[in-house]
């Protein structure tokens, strides 16, 4: 499969794309993609911690679909035990969207917050008892018998 860049490379060249049958483009890079035409978002297939952590887009012109996808978290965060969400991109994809499809995505963030906060909540509770365990060790290291 050629990795395609720019959407209005395809859009030139429509009728060999057509000829071929090849309507459905797979678009890479961070190039100028077409956000007023996105017709629908989803969670993408890349999965860290039980969490998507990327998103799909789709745009439809002139009887092709255009694919890409955004990620929501940092590439830095593989390995870790622990989200780290790149608000910045989630912001800005959001402010790309038309209404229909931001509507999907604030849904799909509403998800994402979910499983965040569950593990904001499983971390608390390790540090809580980490704390716990800390302050018994203290009390015990100062005990005179």
């Amino acid at each position: 499969m050629r990795n395609i860049y720019d959407y209005r490379e395809v859009l030139k060249n429509a009728a060999a794309y057509k000829l071929t049958g090849q309507t459905r483009i797979y678009l890479h890079g961070n190039y100028d993609l077409p956000w007023d035409h996105v017709t629908s978002v989803g969670p993408g297939c890349c999965i860290r911690l039980y969490m998507t952590t990327d998103v799909n887009c789709i745009a439809t012109i002139d009887g092709f679909e255009f694919r890409w996808s955004v990620d929501i978290e940092r590439p830095d965060a593989n390995g870790k035990g622990h989200y780290e969400i790149d608000l910045e991109a989630c912001t800005m994809l959001l402010s790309r969207l038309p209404a229909r499809p931001r509507a999907q995505l604030q849904k799909y963030f509403a998800e994402c917050a979910d499983k965040v906060l569950a593990k904001g909540k499983e971390w608390t509770a390790i540090a809580i008892s980490q704390m716990t365990y800390a302050d018994r060790l203290f009390e015990l290291s100062r005990e005179t018998t």
